[in-house]
């Protein structure tokens, strides 16, 4: 997953801003040939990262799976929050 570094484009995911987040936990697993990282931008074959937001019990997972997985390609997003929570 691309962190944008400082000068670069703020990140936006919806609505929330990455100054909201009070956590981004990101891991990779397996390795695709290096021309295609090269054009992805990221040598994994899977790529998961867990937000957190600061002072609201709301948190998302963006997964992206790309190819030489026994999985298909998938990219999806997962929100979790608490019951009594409403955007």
């Amino acid at each position: 997953m691309h962190v944008p570094r400082r000068g670069q484009r703020r990140l936006r995911v919806g609505t929330i801003r990455v100054s909201s987040l009070a956590r981004v936990t990101c891991l990779g697993s397996g390795r695709i040939a290096p021309n295609l990282a090269a054009k992805h931008g990221s040598p994994f074959t899977v790529e998961s990262a867990l937000f957190r937001v600061r002072g609201k019990p709301l948190a998302f997972e963006v997964t992206r799976s790309l190819f030489e997985t026994a999985r298909q390609y998938i990219e999806s997003i997962d929100v979790y929050a608490d019951n009594s929570f409403s955007i």
